[in-house]
């Protein structure tokens, strides 16, 4: 804030000292346009304000389909503001042109004290400030910060959400894609995740996150707490950067993915058409637990030493003659793997 807008709010402030012989607060109405996250963090601070105040508070949005998405919140259409002592505006732009467009009739709450409460004042204060008293947020005159600064949230987990929605080299009827993405996106919504959706299709244009490398895509990946996947590359490029997932084979019967989870020994892994609410959520309880990213970093180590003689095996194949006696050159490859995956077992085992 700059010298002259503190000064400005500083004279503002001074006349907000309420007269002790005021009227007792009885029931206030909190409206505005709550058409974003943060406008329900600054709602609820308010709503939390008044009501350590005992005052007792209803909340409508001026639209309608948002009233109807908020838990306990009243249509505006059907307000009756006789029984309000106090109106609260609270959150973003005001001006004339808004309560126009919202069809809100400012007027009936003309007997209300009117408080403007976390607002973007568009016009000039000296055009229009219809409100007794006016609580921040910015305006011709001063500047604060917004009132969600004070408002406290606990976090959640934070997963991946890699899908592929169909596979057409498989017969139609083993394809469950649609459901193992349900399934997941279920996951989410149950335990309350807050989610980033990452895809490995390439093109760019193709790609719903808009990425056409692997380090764009491992960037974000190696940041989330836990991967729901339907994915081989999903599942692996987790597992790479330590990343615990939780898979569902969309294909009946079980197929790459779920070889290969068996192949690195990741065991949270689910088969599309058995799989169960419960079961999964107690895949994500256990992948949320520190031995989890444990075991999935000792999965990809031990993934990379499987692949120790990569040269080797290429130098193989570049001299093997076509038509010839078949090698199979990594017949061998997945015993340092198994060795590697039982001393981690062992090592948890020892030290529970």
């Amino acid at each position: 804030m700059t010298r002259l807008s503190r000064e400005r709010w500083a004279e503002h402030s001074s006349k907000l000292t309420l007269s002790s012989t005021s009227p007792m607060l009885k029931r206030a109405l909190v409206v505005g346009h709550f058409t974003t996250l943060g406008d329900l963090e600054v709602l609820e601070k308010v709503v939390d304000l008044l009501r350590n105040r005992g005052v007792a508070v209803e909340v409508a949005s001026y639209y309608p389909h948002i009233s109807r998405a908020i838990e306990g919140a009243l249509d505006p259409r059907l307000l009756v503001p006789e029984k309000y002592s106090h109106l609260f505006v609270c959150c973003g732009p005001f001006s004339s042109k808004v309560l126009t467009a919202a069809k809100f009739d400012f007027n009936q709450f003309a007997h209300c004290v009117r408080v403007g409460i976390n607002l973007t004042m568009v016009a000039p204060l000296s055009e229009f400030n219809p409100f007794d008293v006016l609580l921040g947020r910015d305006c011709s005159e001063w500047a604060l910060p917004d009132l969600s600064f004070l408002v406290t949230v606990t976090k959640r987990p934070v997963v991946g959400l890699c899908l592929v929605v169909g596979q057409t080299e498989y017969p139609q009827a083993r394809r469950m894609h649609s459901h193992a993405a349900q399934m997941l996106q279920s996951v989410i919504e149950r335990n309350q995740l807050a989610s980033i959706r990452l895809d490995t299709e390439f093109p760019r244009h193709l790609n719903s996150s808009g990425w056409e490398t692997a380090a764009e895509f491992e960037s974000v990946c190696s940041r989330v707490d836990v991967m729901l996947t339907n994915r081989l590359h999903g599942t692996v490029i987790s597992l790479k950067n330590g990343i615990p997932v939780i898979a569902i084979d969309p294909i009946v019967g079980g197929d790459k993915l779920s070889r290969q989870c068996n192949a690195v020994g990741w065991p949270e892994i689910f088969a599309v058409e058995s799989a169960t609410d419960a079961e999964l959520d107690s895949a994500l309880e256990r992948c949320l637990r520190p031995a989890a990213r444990d075991r999935a970093n000792a999965i990809a180590t031990a993934a990379r030493a499987a692949w120790g003689r990569i040269d080797e095996q290429f130098d193989c194949a570049l001299a093997a003659a076509a038509g010839g006696k078949r090698v199979d050159a990594l017949k061998e490859e997945g015993r340092p793997l198994r060795r590697l995956l039982r001393s981690f077992t062992r090592r948890r085992a020892d030290g529970a």
